[in-house]
């Protein structure tokens, strides 16, 4: 599975890696190294690059090729995918509190429905961080 915490590591392993904005490694060597297949770091990369992270060129034989851009650095210096997945949570918690305050005003199944979803939501979240 795809976490948080893996997402974080492999980003950070490129970064430290890297000169100059710059950073070449094998992905079977990757994978291995954080026990998952070259598949999974291969859909990270495309997160990254889509996030705009990196410009990723893949080779025959498992090369990898990164320019990195600032936007890593900063996402980095920020908190990386842990600290928006806290974020995530608090907001969550905010939402849960608003409707909770509304008790009373909206209909009892509404409310129900409403609490259950973010119970749902909270919990998924819970199990992608680790």
């Amino acid at each position: 599975m795809i976490t948080t915490e893996l997402k974080d590591q492999i980003l950070n392993e490129i970064v430290d890696n890297s000169t100059d904005m710059f950073v070449t490694f094998n992905i079977n060597e990757l994978a291995a190294k954080y026990n998952v297949g070259s598949k999974t770091v291969d859909a990270m990369l495309h997160e990254y690059e889509n996030r705009q992270f990196m410009d990723v060129d893949r080779m025959l034989g498992g090369r990898v090729y990164c320019n990195l851009t600032i936007r890593v650095y900063d996402f980095i210096k920020n908190g990386g995918y842990n600290f928006e997945d806290t974020i995530a949570s608090i907001q969550l918690e905010k939402l849960k509190l608003e409707i909770q305050s509304l008790e009373g005003s909206i209909p009892n199944a509404k409310y129900t429905l409403l609490m259950t979803t973010i119970g749902a939501i909270a919990t998924a979240l819970t199990l992608f961080k680790k």
